[in-house]
């Protein structure tokens, strides 16, 4: 795995830590349905804003810390290329509007295959697909993986 590969898994997993903090805050609102179709569908037009939002400016604050600490540290044996951490920003952040990932958002979740994708995997497909992006692939993995979990939190329960 090269320096820059690291970085990106490394950056992608902290962005993931942040945005479940405010998923597991927004569904305490959830008693009956814990899947995650639920949690959104549950959301006023202003909380789903305010997931994207929240999302939005987590991965944008997350990647500007991360390369800062990164090339602090002097972990890269070269200074990135600004194409390098353009590649990287393009990975993780959005600048599309935020009423566009929450329309992106809800029609994935119109799907009743899609009910136990994970939001931030919803998100993340979202923003894809407005990328021009094909996310059959993605979608069949989300789905597996959403359900897996659900099934392994139930059972806990």
């Amino acid at each position: 795995m090269t320096p820059l590969q690291l970085f990106i898994r490394i950056l992608l997993v902290t962005i993931l830590c942040t945005n479940q903090i405010s998923l597991a805050i927004a569904a305490e609102a959830i008693t009956d349905d814990t899947s995650d179709a639920a949690l959104w569908r549950s959301l006023t037009m202003d909380g789903r804003k305010g997931i994207i939002l929240g999302y939005k400016l987590g991965t944008l604050k997350t990647y500007r810390k991360t390369t800062e600490y990164w090339l602090a540290t002097g972990y890269f044996r070269k200074k990135p290329s600004a194409n390098d951490l353009a590649r990287i920003k393009a990975k993780v952040y959005t600048a599309a509007d935020t009423l566009t990932v929450v329309g992106g958002t809800s029609k994935l979740y119109e799907d009743p295959a899609n009910a136990y994708v994970i939001l931030q995997d919803a998100i993340y497909m979202a923003i894809d697909r407005l990328k021009g992006n094909d996310i059959e692939q993605q979608l069949r993995e989300a789905r597996q993986s959403g359900y897996e979990i659900h099934v392994e939190d139930a059972a806990q329960k």
